[in-house]
């Protein structure tokens, strides 16, 4: 259950942070979960409880969303204003949080993918002239993920394995470039604040 998601949100990486652009014009599904293909909103849910919310402001373009909900309880919250957004959603499992909020005069290009129970994720993306992308993947349960992303050019990619780890990211300024993996439990650490042009890999392992 765990091998088929991680190769597929590494794909994703890749793809989204490589092509933004081309990418949000044609996702390919991971199992069931909704095609994201040019403008608008698709939603699929299988289960009980689960709540989609996804907001488009009034004269966005190009602006589109997807989220997919496999499992009971789970609740995704996209809200995106201005040109050529993307955000897409996986849950699979049990009473899972993600919140997106994407504005500015540039692209903002977000994937999440939740598999356990518990997990939150919480992103907020503001582009100033250039595209800004961020992939977060949480295998477990409770972990925790706060990213802010407020600028130009800016990318991450988070990945938690285990439960009850927390990561905290603000990225200002223009040119950052973080990809931060936690494997094991009950891992954390200080907010990571990078203010343009710094790259940074963090890899944890181990814990409690």
């Amino acid at each position: 259950m765990t091998s088929m998601p991680k190769l597929s949100a590494l794909a994703i990486s890749i793809a989204l942070l490589a092509a933004p652009s081309a990418f949000a014009q044609a996702v390919s599904p991971i199992g069931s979960a909704p095609t994201v293909r040019g403008s608008g909103a698709y939603v699929t849910q299988i289960g009980a409880g689960n709540r989609a919310t996804v907001t488009q402001r009034q004269g966005s373009t190009s602006t589109s969303a997807g989220v997919g909900q496999f499992g009971s309880g789970n609740v995704a919250v996209v809200t995106q204003d201005g040109d050529s957004q993307f955000a897409r959603v996986i849950q699979t499992g049990d009473e899972n949080q993600t919140t997106v909020d994407q504005d500015g005069d540039a692209r903002n290009a977000a994937e999440v993918i939740q598999i356990g129970a518990g997990n939150r994720a919480h992103l907020n993306q503001t582009a100033v002239a250039a595209a800004n992308a961020a992939v977060v993947l949480q295998t477990g349960d409770r972990n925790r993920v706060d990213l802010s992303q407020q600028g130009s050019a800016n990318s991450a990619i988070l990945a938690q394995d285990g439960s009850d780890n927390v990561m905290s990211v603000d990225q200002t300024g223009d040119n950052n470039a973080l990809t931060w993996s936690q494997q094991g439990n009950n891992l954390s650490g200080s907010t990571v604040i990078m203010e343009g042009g710094r790259s940074m890999t963090i890899i944890q392992t181990g814990g409690s």
